[in-house]
Order: structure tokens, then C-alpha cells, then sequence
């Protein structure tokens, strides 16, 4: 997922990204670095994550001018 698809509001692109995520699972949710046009703050990411039941769980550079914020659903158990 790609946080300009939603016009910067990452919440609700969270809450459609997260529908389809049964039995756990989880979201790559790509942003610009910091200093680029469309920056979305971690912190930022990891409250729109919370507010969806998902769990910011690691971070990568995904390129030069992009990162990536993994986002883990909780298993279900059963």
C-alpha cells in the first residue's frame, strides 16, 4: 500500500487495507523519506496502525526516496 493512494489519510486506507487480512497477516505500507513532499510521520503510522488493530512492527529503507512500515494483524486463533 502506498500512503499517497488515499490522499494522505492513512487511517482509512489502513481500515480498507485491513478487511481482507483474515487469520493474521500483514500490510508494507510505503511512504516518502522525511523531507519529501507527502512524509508521513512514524508515529503518525503507528496510531492510524492502533486505531485499526494493526501493530507497527519494523521499518526498511524500500529506496532512495521511499520507506516501508510493516503493520501486523493479530492472529486468530481457533
Amino acid at each position: 500500500m502506498w500512503s499517497g493512494d488515499r490522499d494522505g489519510d492513512v487511517c482509512e486506507g489502513l481500515t480498507d487495507a485491513r478487511i481482507p487480512l483474515t487469520g493474521g497477516g500483514n500490510i508494507w505500507l510505503l511512504t516518502p523519506k522525511a523531507g519529501r513532499d507527502g512524509h508521513v510521520e512514524p508515529s503518525d503510522i503507528g496510531e492510524a496502525g492502533g486505531l485499526r488493530g494493526l501493530s507497527q512492527t519494523s521499518s526498511v529503507s524500500a529506496a532512495k526516496e521511499w520507506s516501508g512500515t510493516r503493520l501486523v494483524a493479530p492472529k486468530v486463533r481457533g
